[in-house]
């Protein structure tokens, strides 16, 4: 959950989504907030932001309603057990 932006050691932010996407880690974006950096989310988001793993409300009060989604795109995803 972010306020979509990077702003602590923001030119690491996508490599080392980059690396948790190599490690076989599924990352869903939530961004809350008017002001957003869609094209990091993307990359920080697994599959590039597509399949419903990037999500947005504009404000914390709206996070509820994407419960059903969240839990949909967490369920939905392909995991291995190592």
């Amino acid at each position: 959950m972010t306020d979509g932006n990077s702003n602590v050691d923001s030119g690491r932010t996508v490599s080392e989504a980059v690396a948790l996407h190599q490690a076989g880690v599924h990352v869903i974006t939530v961004s809350v907030g008017q002001i957003r950096n869609d094209s990091e989310l993307r990359a920080i988001a697994s599959h590039n932001g597509t399949l419903g793993n990037m999500f947005h409300v504009d404000s914390y009060d709206q996070l509820e309603s994407l419960s059903s989604s969240i839990q949909a795109a967490i369920c939905n995803g392909q995991f291995t057990l190592a």
